[in-house]
């Protein structure tokens, strides 16, 4: 009887335990490239729940490109524009660089959030071996309460993306060349005619999503 007491409560014990830790199950997580954050930030909010959201951005080299710079702060800024005042955001770098950017904040301190912004964007990023997908999870974990959606949003670098796509166009167009004889001015136009179209697929992504984002570039 002594045992089944002792078992009965050790389990209660541990349940307790538990309850009392939560654990990354407790955590939702989303993975997008950079360009989806301001669809996502269109798509998904305002919501009823508070929100608790900690924005986790991918670093591969000394400094964010252009694209990555414009994408990240539009998108950040519709976020907290479509955010409950009192819902929280932190965010945080995995990758080349691996830290905490801004502790859990609420979206009402507007100055702190953009100052750790412009700190993000404009700093050289510098390679370490620490584990900045951890950090992030530790962070949550240690703030989770049942009472916030928890949410954590993998931002991955659209660079290699980029990368592949100039590759795979100098290639195809090396190949016409030699099929069609095509000259070096016809080459150089097409080229150009490319990047204003990635120039233009940057700008046209953002303006078609919802009339507020013109509101939040205006800004």
């Amino acid at each position: 009887m002594k045992t089944v007491s002792t078992y009965v409560i050790t389990l209660f014990l541990i349940g307790q335990c538990l309850a009392q830790n939560p654990s990354t199950a407790d955590i939702e997580t989303v993975m997008l490239s950079t360009r989806d954050l301001i669809t996502h930030a269109a798509d998904q909010y305002p919501s009823e729940q508070s929100q608790q959201l900690l924005l986790l951005i991918n670093t591969n080299d000394s400094k964010f490109n252009s694209n990555e710079r414009f994408y990240i702060q539009q998108g950040i800024k519709l976020l907290l524009k479509r955010s409950l005042p009192s819902d929280k955001l932190a965010i945080g770098t995995y990758g080349t660089s691996n830290k905490i950017i801004l502790p859990f904040t609420e979206v009402s301190n507007t100055l702190f959030i953009e100052t750790a912004i412009h700190k993000l964007l404009s700093e050289n990023i510098k390679s370490n071996d620490e584990d900045g997908i951890d950090k992030a999870y530790q962070l949550m974990l240690t703030s989770i309460s049942p009472e916030n959606h928890n949410k954590v949003i993998m931002l991955r670098s659209d660079t290699n993306n980029l990368s592949s796509v100039a590759a795979n166009q100098s290639s195809n167009s090396a190949v016409s060349k030699n099929e069609n004889n095509e000259n070096d001015s016809k080459e150089q136009q097409v080229k150009s005619t490319d990047d204003k179209k990635i120039g233009g697929a940057i700008i046209l992504t953002a303006l078609s999503l919802l009339p507020e984002i013109l509101e939040v570039i205006k800004d």
